[in-house]
This record gives C-alpha cells, sequence and structure tokens, in this order.
C-alpha cells in the first residue's frame, strides 16, 4: 500500500491498547506521522483488549487534520478504505504475507 494513511492498534506484552498514526510511502514498513515530520492526530474515545483477549478499540480524528501526513477525508465523497488484521506480533511484514486469524 503506497501513498496512503494508515492507522493501527497494537497490543504490548500488558494488554495496553496504543493506536498509531502512519504514512506508507511504498510497500516496506510505514513509519509513523511523527517520524515523518507530522502529528499523531486522533482521540482514543474507548476500548481495549476484550475478555476474549482482541483488540477492541474506538477512535476519531478529525476529517481534515492539516497534517500533510493525513490523507482528508470529504463528506459524501465515494472511497476506499482498506481494513486489515494479524496476530503478528514480530511487527510489520511484507504486504503479501497475507497471515492467518
Amino acid at each position: 500500500m503506497t501513498n496512503c494513511d494508515m492507522f493501527a492498534a497494537l497490543i504490548d506484552g500488558n494488554n495496553k491498547v496504543t493506536v498509531k498514526d502512519y504514512w506508507s510511502r511504498n510497500h516496506r514498513t510505514p513509519k509513523t506521522d511523527l517520524k515523518e515530520g507530522g502529528t499523531e492526530d486522533y482521540e482514543i474515545v474507548s476500548g481495549g483488549v476484550d475478555q476474549n483477549g482482541d483488540i477492541d478499540v474506538v477512535f476519531k480524528r478529525k476529517l481534515d487534520t492539516g497534517d500533510k501526513w493525513d490523507q482528508a477525508i470529504e463528506p459524501d465523497l465515494k472511497a476506499h478504505i482498506c481494513w486489515a488484521y494479524k496476530d503478528n506480533r514480530q511487527g510489520w511484514t511484507e504486504h503479501s504475507d497475507y497471515g492467518k486469524r
């Protein structure tokens, strides 16, 4: 996924969930907006790890954050959204490694 605004909900070994704001330039590991010189433009509303050990988190962000590493979301505009999940404790992997649930 190239030139793509990404968010990831990540869990650490203590069942703490964090959300990270990324910008993907190419098919390699994306950099966070902070590492690109941008800002983390989201707010966690609720959630964490549920009783089944799954991540269940709700977060929000402004439609237009003003951050050059965030794509503006236009109201009433038809757009593509890509959702993904993976049990991947080793970190990011090549985009063609689809994994299993």
